[in-house]
């Protein structure tokens, strides 16, 4: 005759290890997404910049992304000039800064071009404030411009995505991590200085 323990799980229960390991991966995943957020999101900006402030009197500017104006090679120089950045912190090679570039100023490239489907942010905003008060409200117009603004943020997502994904299989294993530890050190000291 065998005693049986009623106590024992059925199925091995995870440790804190395995949840911290999930967490840290959630973690660089929600980084990365809204990177690539704001990374699309002043791509498409009418401003053309981080924020206006970063505009100085001498003309110069000194955020990182364009208006649509810039031509091909200004969009590579800045591109250029962040992958350097970024090459020098995870120890790239000259060949995978070049990739790099190229992998990112086709997206930059693209999103620019995608500037001209969403239009005037201005403009837009007041063509739906002017479908909302109207004396009517129609909603299958709101619908269809709500559709049609976010199939051209899908369309932007898209091609950020596919340039992290792109960028994440020229670097090592190690170097996606560096870039992982820094990006979890920027989003500690972003929420420090929001407060």
């Amino acid at each position: 005759m065998s005693v049986s323990d009623n106590n024992t799980p059925a199925t091995p229960v995870r440790g804190p290890r395995h949840r911290g390991r999930f967490l840290g991966i959630l973690a660089v995943t929600v980084i990365a997404v809204g990177t690539a957020g704001v990374f699309a999101r002043t791509a498409l900006s009418d401003e053309g910049g981080w924020h206006s402030r970063w505009n100085h009197s001498d003309g110069a500017r000194h955020g990182m992304m364009f208006k649509a104006s810039l031509d091909p090679a200004e969009v590579e120089e800045r591109i250029g000039r962040v992958v350097g950045q970024i090459a020098v912190e995870v120890d790239a090679t000259g060949e995978q800064q070049e990739k790099l570039t190229v992998i990112f100023t086709g997206a930059a490239t693209d999103l620019i071009a995608l500037r001209g489907e969403i239009g005037d942010r201005a403009e837009t905003a007041k063509e739906l404030i002017d479908m909302l008060t109207a004396p009517t409200v129609d909603p299958a117009a709101v619908e269809a411009f709500r559709a049609e603004k976010l199939a051209v943020a899908d369309k932007a997502s898209r091609v950020v995505a596919g340039a992290l994904v792109e960028a994440s299989e020229v670097l090592t294993a190690e170097q996606r991590e560096k870039i992982g530890d820094r990006l979890e050190f920027l989003a500690r000291l972003s929420a420090f200085h929001r407060g």
